[in-house]
């Protein structure tokens, strides 16, 4: 995505992958393959049959765990683990620093670089014990009926909230538990999943959770939420069935590959009177929203006055 070159052949195999990217012991990438292949018949199942696993069905824990898992393994997930360790331990450490005396070790601050040791392992094993938070998530069927594919990425979960920033302090929130979360996989160029707040959206299905998509402007938006969250490569199964999706991604880019997020401090009291310092650090947040597809269950906040989704692009805009 940084050269913006379009790749219409490439080997599989270098592909999301890295040696010993887990860790050198084979127990775990065994284990992990077998994950992998109740992961492929599940999401066979649900693509061939149109199928939506029923609510606390074993099928809906397991395909929870699946969207978890696939979080918790990619590069992207590792980077933001590295850069928040490093982020947070270096404020620490400074102030720290600062109220020693320590000038020596201030001087040699900039020049370290905190990461985590098996940050991969580490942010499954979070990841798997979150998946209870997404049981309460709404579940559609995105099919595509248009003449532009879906696309993935290196990254395909796709985290997003279009709550307007009036409505948390800190702005629209993708934590696990945050009131309006959406979350999106593309399963094929022609299907996609999407997990949505009930109490929050209302997702316009059919009686089987289903939805079709027949305007290529739908599948452009949703694509450009993969565009958002993708580390360093989009998939496609041709280039020439997402054309759109690549203009619309050139003109959007700045907008669309910000730098990571800053670590903030703000002054703060204890529960002791004491002061301290809050350091917080806003996750990116690709907010994706539609009028046609997905409306506000309820008023979102004092901004909006009507129940219908704000227009922050022109269909499925991202909001930013």
């Amino acid at each position: 995505m940084k050269s913006g070159l379009t790749v219409e052949t490439a080997p599989i195999k270098s592909q999301c992958s890295r040696d010993y990217f887990y860790s050198k012991n084979p127990i775990f990438e065994n284990e992990f393959t077998k994950i992998e292949g109740q992961q492929k018949q599940l999401f066979a199942r649900i693509i061939e049959q149109q199928y939506i696993p029923p609510l606390n069905s074993r099928d809906h824990h397991d395909l929870l765990a699946c969207i978890m898992f696939q979080i918790g393994r990619t590069v992207t997930t590792a980077a933001h683990q590295d850069d928040m360790a490093n982020q947070f331990g270096k404020a620490i450490l400074r102030k720290h620093f600062e109220r020693d005396g320590r000038n020596d070790m201030l001087a040699y601050l900039d020049r370290v670089n905190i990461s985590v040791p098996n940050g991969v392992l580490d942010a499954i094993q979070q990841h798997l014990t979150m998946y209870p938070l997404l049981g309460d998530l709404e579940v559609a069927l995105f099919l595509n009926e248009s003449n532009e594919d879906f696309v993935t990425s290196d990254h395909p979960v796709a985290l997003c909230n279009s709550l307007p920033p009036a409505t948390s302090p800190h702005g629209a929130n993708v934590g696990f538990a945050s009131r309006g979360l959406l979350v999106l996989l593309p399963l094929s160029p022609r299907v996609l999943l999407l997990l949505s707040d009930r109490e929050v959206y209302k997702v316009a299905t059919d009686e089987n959770g289903i939805v079709k998509l027949a305007k290529a402007r739908d599948v452009i938006e949703l694509n450009i939420a993969q565009c958002f969250n993708a580390h360093e490569n989009l998939y496609f199964a041709s280039a020439a069935k997402v054309p759109a999706t690549l203009s619309t991604y050139r003109k959007r880019r700045e907008q669309l590959r910000p730098a990571p997020p800053a670590l903030s401090e703000t002054p703060a009291l204890t529960r002791e009177g004491k002061r301290a310092i809050l350091l917080h650090c806003q996750p990116l947040n690709g907010g994706w929203c539609s009028r046609e597809r997905l409306r506000f269950a309820t008023p979102p906040g004092p901004e909006s006055t009507s129940k219908e989704m704000p227009s922050f692009a022109t269909h499925f805009g991202l909001r930013w």
